[in-house]
């Protein structure tokens, strides 16, 4: 399995499993989305993970590692960034945001991009440690 084949399965997976547990937890309990979108991107990032360890029978080397990263990153954030445009222009469609500053556009983007690094490293640094192994 190559490096692309990772990010196109992490992809497919991922991108409809955040917008399921998005619709879910908005029906049931809106406050906990960014809670439950870090454990998407966990369980995506760690799934995928352990697929290439079984495929090719070796972990990433450290610069797979670094791409695998930075990828699984700039896809969640770029999603998140997606739905919060869908989310600005349907709420304020006009170009007035009342209660929206460049200090609190600055705070949500730290947020976002601390909340989808987290859990992608942790992710990827224990894949390999939590791997059940095949032989009994």
């Amino acid at each position: 399995m190559t490096i692309k084949k990772v990010l196109l399965r992490f992809s497919l997976i991922y991108i409809p499993l955040l917008i399921v547990s998005a619709i879910l937890v908005s029906y049931f309990d809106p406050k906990s989305i960014l809670l439950v979108s870090a454990f998407a991107l966990w369980a995506c990032a760690k799934g995928r993970c352990t697929a290439f360890i079984e495929k090719n029978n070796r972990d990433f080397t450290k610069d797979e590692k670094i791409t695998v990263f930075w990828g699984f990153f700039l896809i969640a954030l770029s999603i998140d960034f997606i739905f919060l445009a869908i989310v600005f222009y349907k709420l304020f469609p006009s170009s007035k945001m009342p209660g929206l500053d460049v200090e609190s556009i600055f705070l949500l983007g730290i947020m976002l991009i601390l909340a989808r690094a987290i859990p992608t490293y942790i992710a990827l640094g224990i894949h390999k440690k939590s791997r059940v192994p095949n032989k009994l």
